[in-house]
């Protein structure tokens, strides 16, 4: 008989922990166009079927826990704060994240909040793409989201934070690269000038 293919039931963990320092204001906050930045990757991710998703909480975390669940009341968003956000990593937060979605999903994608442009057609592709890690490239660099197969949430979980979620996944992990045309996954908001650059990118694309 033909062997039956496992249903694959996808999560997200979205980072939106950090102290936004460099753009000297609240990141999760600010909106390309209508939209905030996490918000933006909410919305991309449900549009391609990702139902589960967790968004990680530090730096005014009730602030931005509210101002999403206003904007997206009826999505399926889980909130996890990290309380000690201020003197840890984005690999913590993270763990905070992955904790939550174990044993709920078989594949969880990992972007972090201001990474907010990558397309649903990028989604769509690293879904359609087989491996336990897979990882968008697009102009010949690494971008965002990554795509993990849940049986390595454990061993991140253990991980001591050497080297963040690179190290966690070490060599155990056999790793796909998945070229795409997506400027938007290789583009972040560290900076007012990030910032535009984003903006300028959501206009001309009319995303």
């Amino acid at each position: 008989m033909p062997e039956t293919k496992i249903q694959e039931i996808y999560g997200a963990v979205i980072p939106a922990a950090g102290l936004s320092s460099r753009m000297k204001d609240f990141k999760p906050l600010l909106k390309i166009g209508e939209y905030g930045l996490p918000e933006r990757e909410i919305r991309t991710f449900s549009e391609c079927g990702v139902d589960l998703q967790v968004v990680v909480t530090g730096y005014r975390g009730r602030d931005l826990e509210e101002g999403l669940s206003k904007a997206l009341p009826d999505h399926n968003i889980c909130f996890v704060h990290n309380p000690d956000y201020a003197s840890t990593q984005m690999f913590d937060s993270l763990k905070l994240g992955l904790e939550k979605l174990s044993g709920k999903c078989t594949r969880v994608f990992i972007c972090p909040a201001d990474i907010p442009l990558f397309s649903a057609e990028t989604v769509k592709l690293l879904m359609r793409t087989e491996g336990r890690v897979v990882i968008p490239v697009s102009g010949g660099e690494e971008g965002h989201p990554l795509l993990i197969g849940a049986e390595l949430i454990p061993a991140i979980l253990a991980h001591d934070g050497t080297d963040g979620l690179r190290g966690a996944l070490g060599r155990a992990a056999e790793t796909v690269y998945c070229e795409v045309e997506d400027p938007g996954c290789l583009l972040d908001a560290d900076t007012p000038q990030d910032l535009q650059k984003l903006r300028l990118l959501a206009l001309s694309d009319k995303r």
